[in-house]
């Protein structure tokens, strides 16, 4: 069984416009959940139901990501 992390990492992982994935870890067992994130292989089933689920906060974050950035591209209104 996988967990949570696992499953995200590999989620973004999947995402074609996804370069890299910085995880961290504070715990040496940290180290093997990130491993595990590697081998996780989700299919296009579970990356389509991954979709679904994230596409609505997707669409209300829009495409700036930049919490700070201000103007009229500002996620803040």
């Amino acid at each position: 069984m996988y967990s949570y992390v696992c499953t995200c990492v590999s989620y973004l992982r999947s995402q074609p416009v996804v370069e890299s994935v910085i995880v961290g870890m504070t715990k040496p067992e940290h180290i093997e959940r990130n491993q595990n994130a590697l081998r996780l292989c989700l299919t296009p089933e579970m990356i389509e139901e991954l979709n679904a689920i994230t596409d609505p906060l997707k669409q209300a974050m829009g495409t700036n990501m930049d919490l700070w950035q201000g103007g009229e591209n500002s996620r803040v209104r």
